[in-house]
């Protein structure tokens, strides 16, 4: 498998086929949340401060993974950074550099056995494979002028092949109206 590197929390149906599986895959989250879905976890951990979720990390291996979900980091970065950021490896790192600036400790995720969830190992998955050069592509989908009604029917509707029409735009109204602008410009990267 095309894999960067090794996930922190497996797939759920790994829990079976392991040996040493003696306790449940969740009962490290406690009498209370170990009856919860992952969902509803992770649905009470969004109504954290930063310093709140990571003051649950400590307090067991699921608690960890589940404070360590990218999605929760993501949102506190959006709300409290408030678009002051630059992406950093990922959104627990990036909400620490803009919020310490600078002086933010790297984030390094510790490796913990025994955990079961297949909503934190799928986010993982996806941002962990490798995609062959070759999906990325540029000329992989169509690009066509002057395409009739008829045409785009048969050739892309039908078969549900996209294609991207490159005369379109210059038709419309509003596109006549105004002027052609530059895209804006990204403001310049801090040097790490």
């Amino acid at each position: 498998m095309w894999l960067s590197s090794r996930a922190p929390w497996q797939p759920f149906g790994n829990f079976y086929a392991c040996d040493s599986a003696a306790r449940g895959p969740r009962e490290s989250l406690g009498p209370l949340f170990g009856r919860l879905t992952d969902t509803s976890v992770l649905n009470i951990l969004e109504c954290l401060l930063a310093a709140d979720l990571c003051r649950v990390s400590r307090s067991s291996h699921a608690f960890y993974c589940f404070a360590h979900h990218d999605e929760l980091w993501k949102v506190l970065t959006l709300r409290d950074a408030g678009g002051e950021f630059d992406f950093d490896s990922c959104w627990k790192q990036t909400f620490l550099r803009a919020t310490l600036g600078a002086a933010a400790p790297r984030h390094r995720p510790q490796r913990v056995a025994g955990v079961y969830s297949d909503l934190l190992f799928q986010p993982w998955l996806c941002a962990s494979l490798r995609l062959k050069p070759r999906w990325l592509a540029r000329d992989n989908i169509d690009r066509r002028a002057g395409l009739s009604v008829e045409d785009f029917v048969r050739e892309y509707e039908g078969p549900n092949r996209p294609v991207v029409i490159t005369d379109v735009v210059p038709t419309w109204e509003a596109f006549k109206r105004s002027p052609p602008r530059a895209p804006p410009r990204a403001p310049p990267r801090a040097a790490p």
